[in-house]
């Protein structure tokens, strides 16, 4: 006898295979009539399950509602009919016992994540009309995979559904029947296509859509409004008549709480001279001052001159006649008494929101900013260990060395251990920002290597071929180590974030870097990005950069002037400490004849050009010295490859040459 889990799997499974076979939505009693058909032993299974007074054919109209949050149907006033998820449901699950294990998890999945899809919907039916927006940016701010949210809003279809698109502007779920219907309902809205491809002119920006959810927020927030209007710095006048202020002598006095599609109405109207995105970016910020705003909120102004001041807002939107119109929509505000605090010393959340928008939203950064005017605790500030003494026992190496090493990160966060190959850099480099991350090594180190094919798009941001939501692949713009591990460290001001870039050198840096290179000097002052020109970015102060510099290898790249000031350099030598002896002290913690330290003094002796001489790593391991002929093995197979560049064109054989049976013969 089946479980009613088997009976309903059963069941359902039967209902999409039928939907699956017409082109129409078909009524709830004419599709339980076909699923009768395709699995006649339905009723009797069903009562003999003894499952309370429910019939099989109202237990098949109640499970629907699993469907649909699956994504896999559509009930509308017509009928039913099969999703284009729902079709691939059907081919990826062709067993009803897999099916309806497949159903059960993408049902929890809605359950756990509710939340997040009710927010999706609700922004889904905030997009206006005649607008459309991409399904990769409604899911990331719900925070819901934008897969599952195309198929749910093919079944739940909300107010806007239609207008949620793959970020090119398709339609995301190509096999659904309504595929014509979608684009002439788009199409009457004003958003015309080309070969199904939907203008992109029309698309709202994350920024912009960002703002359709948070009209109905609860509590204290945070907004930066800039003072600079066509050049005149309206700091003094803000400050002296107690208000903050847009320039919007072109809008019509609209009512606070007004709804962005009015705002939208009203900027098309009155800006139409404008180009589409100074529209759009003029709706973004009468909205935000005239609905989202309210009283309490705490306002930070930029003046021209990179100084921040601070108040809280008192008033609603105001429309007042002002000279030239620099200042006529206005709210009142109580400012700080207060110095203003310079850019350079606002913490790393905000100047990474900066953005040319008038209007900023900052809530997200609500407690640092708080902790600025004294309305909170100052939040907690990161700092470098000292290098301990046990740390220098491990490494073998002179402490005052080490610290120097965590003195000048503190200075400026980036270093490069720089010298030939085996000298120990990369090891080095993770292990000092092991200990300088602490107990979050594992969370806040991440360790790149880069080669003569990185670029830009591997280390901070680019297109890669992604899935779309549509189940086709696509380009899609995916976060590099970089972008990670500042979003990481402007999340956790308090904590010490490490990236190592191994062979830092083996790469076009210029290329590599991009406009971040200027951070590297100026970390606080913000650039635009290339692939994210809406943004602003900064490197944190809690992120610091440890690199390694391969100076022997021909096939790596120099680094010139301009690359070479952006960094410090420890220079870690086999003829120098506190590299010469590291060998040797090793021998001897290791309890090992000292017979290789001295041939490899011998050797680096014996080798002319500086660059070419062998680091200590080489022999650092028990199995080189523990058994005869074993140092001999390391000698033939380690050492003297290295050493075959120096005489290619000489003649000189380095086998002979720089044997052990040479060196042992040679006098200390």
């Amino acid at each position: 006898m089946p479980s009613t889990e088997e009976i309903t799997a059963k069941a359902l499974f039967a209902l999409l295979h039928e939907l699956n076979q017409i082109d129409n939505p078909l009524p709830a009693r004419a599709a339980y009539g076909r699923v009768k058909e395709r699995y006649p032993e339905l009723e009797d299974e069903w009562t003999r399950s003894g499952r309370g007074g429910a019939t099989a054919e109202e237990m098949l109209r109640y499970e629907t509602n699993s469907l649909v949050k699956c994504g896999w149907l559509y009930r509308g006033t017509e009928g039913w009919e099969i999703t284009s998820a729902g079709k691939t449901a059907l081919r990826k699950y062709p067993e009803p016992g897999p099916f309806g294990a497949a159903k059960m998890a993408e049902y929890r999945n809605w359950e756990q994540q509710q939340t997040n899809f009710w927010e999706a919907e609700r922004l889904t039916g905030a997009i206006p009309e005649g607008r459309w927006a991409a399904a990769d940016d409604v899911a990331g701010i719900a925070k819901v995979t934008p897969a599952r949210l195309t198929a749910l809003l093919e079944a739940d279809r909300p107010d806007g559904w239609r207008r949620v698109l793959s970020k090119e502007g398709h339609v995301p779920n190509t096999e659904t029947r309504t595929h014509g219907d979608w684009l002439n309902s788009l199409r009457s809205e004003g958003l015309d296509n080309i070969n199904g491809l939907v203008e992109a002119g029309k698309r709202l920006k994350a920024v912009d859509l960002a703002q359709l959810i948070h009209t109905t927020a609860e509590g204290q927030r945070a907004w930066l409004v800039t003072t600079d209007v066509d050049g005149r710095n309206l700091m003094g006048l803000w400050q002296s008549e107690g208000f903050c202020s847009l320039r919007a002598e072109r809008l019509p006095p609209l009512p606070p709480g007004v709804s962005r599609d009015i705002v939208h109405a009203a900027v098309e109207d009155g800006y139409s001279s404008f180009t589409y995105s100074e529209r759009s970016q003029r709706t973004t910020e009468f909205f935000a001052f005239l609905s989202q705003m309210r009283e309490g909120d705490l306002i930070v102004a930029s003046d021209v001159d990179t100084a921040y001041h601070f108040g809280r807002i008192t008033g609603p939107p105001l429309f007042l006649a002002s000279p030239g119109g620099l200042s006529n929509l206005r709210r009142t505000v109580e400012w700080i008494t207060m110095e203003p605090i310079d850019l350079m010393d606002l913490p790393d959340s905000v100047t990474s929101r900066i953005t040319s928008y008038a209007v900023v939203d900052l809530t997200e950064c609500l407690m640092d900013l708080r902790a600025l005017v004294g309305d909170g605790p100052k939040p907690e500030s990161f700092a470098l260990p000292d290098v301990t003494e046990e740390l220098a026992e491990e490494l073998l190496l002179p402490h005052d060395w080490l610290q120097e090493c965590v003195e000048l990160l503190r200075e400026r966060p980036q270093l490069i251990f720089d010298g030939p190959p085996g000298t120990g850099k990369t090891y080095l480099a993770k292990k000092l920002a092991s200990h300088l991350t602490g107990d979050r090594s594992q969370q806040n180190t991440m360790v790149v290597q880069f080669h003569p094919g990185y670029a830009y798009e591997d280390f901070f941001e680019g297109y890669r071929p992604g899935d779309d939501g549509s189940g086709s692949l696509s380009l899609v713009k995916r976060d590099g180590p970089l972008r990670l591990m500042v979003t990481a460290a402007n999340r956790q001001p308090e904590q010490v974030f490490v990236l190592v870039i191994d062979e830092i050198n083996r790469c076009e840096l210029s290329r590599v870097f991009g406009e971040l290179l200027v951070l590297l000097d100026y970390p606080r002052e913000p650039v635009r990005l290339l692939y994210s020109p809406e943004e602003s970015f900064t490197l944190p102060k809690n992120l610091h950069i440890i690199a390694t510099m391969n100076s022997t290898d021909r096939s790596t790249v120099p680094l010139d002037a301009a690359m070479r000031r952006r960094f410090w350099f420890k220079e870690m030598h086999p003829s120098q400490e506190p590299v010469k002896g590291l060998l040797r002290r090793w021998l001897i913690r290791e309890e090992l004849a000292l017979e290789g330290a001295d041939l490899l003094d011998k050797l680096n002796d014996a080798i002319a050009q500086r660059d070419f001489k062998i680091g200590p790593s080489f022999l650092m391991r028990r199995i080189f010295h523990d058994s005869e002929g074993s140092l001999e093995r390391a000698w033939t197979t380690q050492i003297i490859p290295a050493l075959r560049e120096i005489h290619v064109m000489d003649g000189v054989d380095p086998a002979e040459r720089y044997s052990l049976r040479a060196l042992r013969s040679t006098r200390s």
